[in-house]
């Protein structure tokens, strides 16, 4: 390593203070999907339970989802111009005006942007594997509300609540798991515990029982 020209700068404290706020950016992204490790609760979750804890619970998912949207956005927007800002540095470091654009194109943003449809994506967007739908978005959303329903996440503490070993009753106050662990799904009839009448429950506690209505057809349009 010791052997590879590089050029010192006296930019190098800027540099790592974009490198670092790149990095960070990114990793806010990848956690906020249960893939990730560090996965706390669900984005669209998030600013319902914030509501509830100041008392004023009534909320639409769909105000949840666009402030979701505007803050994948927001991320998206500071990491493209770090990344240009960045390629902007090494340009001039290393005397390439010449050679390189230090313009880096939408589709190669690794961190999420939403759609509202995918007729909405952006041409500039075309081959990106970070494009994502308000549809995949209310899937990740039902994902998590079925962890809660098995008791896997917890509206009382952050990340994983239950992943095999000792079960915690005290975990589960404001919403309550599935007490037999079985959850019928039917398009028949409904049941008393079956997972279209728990996901009415757990809408009911998160977003308040006065919004149902708005909520389960803002998860309807979106699933089409």
């Amino acid at each position: 390593l010791r052997k590879i020209p590089i050029i010192e700068s006296n930019q190098k404290k800027h540099i790592v203070c974009i490198t670092r706020n790149c990095i960070d950016e990114s990793i806010d992204d990848w956690d906020s999907y249960e893939t990730s490790w560090d996965f706390v609760t669900h984005p669209i979750v998030k600013p319902a339970l914030a509501e509830n804890n100041s008392n004023s619970a009534q909320t639409l998912i769909a105000d949840c989802y666009n402030m979701w949207v505007d803050e994948c956005e927001s991320r998206f927007d500071k990491l493209k111009a770090n990344e240009e800002e960045l390629n902007r540095i090494f340009i001039d470091i290393y005397g390439l005006q010449d050679e390189l654009d230090a313009d880096v194109a939408d589709k190669d943003i690794t961190v999420h942007r939403i759609f509202d449809t995918k007729a909405d994506v952006l041409e500039s967007m075309k081959g990106s594997n970070y494009v994502r739908t308000k549809r995949d978005e209310v899937v990740s959303l039902l994902s998590y509300a079925v962890g809660c329903m098995f008791g896997r996440y917890s509206l009382d503490v952050e990340g994983l609540a239950y992943a095999g070993g000792e079960w915690d009753y005290s975990k589960y106050i404001t919403f309550k798991p599935d007490s037999d662990n079985i959850i019928p799904i039917t398009d028949e009839e409904y049941l008393d515990d079956d997972i279209v009448t728990r996901l009415c429950t757990w809408l009911k506690v998160v977003y308040s029982e006065s919004t149902i209505e708005a909520n389960l057809d803002f998860i309807a349009d979106a699933l089409g």
